[in-house]
């Protein structure tokens, strides 16, 4: 899939801020704009640095990502959402590259220990949060600590149309927003 220009800015611009250090930032598309085929080429770029994991709260989204993830990457990214679970050890000893994951199943668990701690952060280098405007909540805070605390490498990217919404700016913790195109 070839780039519009303004998501090829937004993949130059993000992939830019990660070079400089900076672990966390978001772009701001509009609705309809492109936003999962842009961040399936910065999942692309940035294949060679560890694991990729993308996280969604709706079941299109998540099969939306995945499709556009191994579309633009080549590799079927594992999913996992409800009774799906990405097989963490295949038959050869590998780890999926890329896991597209609910961040209700994430969130979820028992006994306290929740289903994203059958990742191991250290093997993740970038977190994409699909409409992240969402990120505030506690359960998408419960699973970004999860990944990011005692992992110094991990980027987190939030993508979303709707930064600011009902009063409460989706920071995801995120720090700055990278980039908004103008449209």
């Amino acid at each position: 899939m070839i780039l519009r220009e303004y998501q090829q800015t937004a993949v130059d611009k993000v992939l830019a801020e990660f070079a400089k250090g900076v672990q966390r930032t978001m772009i701001v598309q509009p609705t309809g704009s492109g936003k999962t085929v842009t961040f399936a080429h910065i999942a692309k770029r940035m294949m060679g640095e560890g694991r990729i994991m993308v996280i969604a709260h709706r079941d299109e989204l998540i099969r939306q990502g995945s499709d556009k993830l191994g579309r633009i990457t080549g590799i079927r990214p594992s999913i996992e959402k409800a009774d799906e679970k990405s097989e963490e050890w295949n038959l050869r000893g590998e780890l999926p590259p890329i896991v597209v994951g609910s961040i209700q199943s994430l969130n979820s668990g028992k006994n306290g220990v929740m289903r994203c701690q059958r990742f191991r952060p250290s093997d993740f280098s970038l977190i994409v949060v699909d409409e992240a405007h969402h990120c505030t909540a506690s359960s998408y805070v419960n699973v970004l600590n999860w990944f990011t605390t005692d992992n110094p490498k991990i980027k987190v990217l939030g993508v979303t149309a709707t930064a600011d919404r009902a009063g409460r700016a989706a920071s995801c913790s995120t720090g700055k927003r990278c980039w908004s195109p103008k449209m």
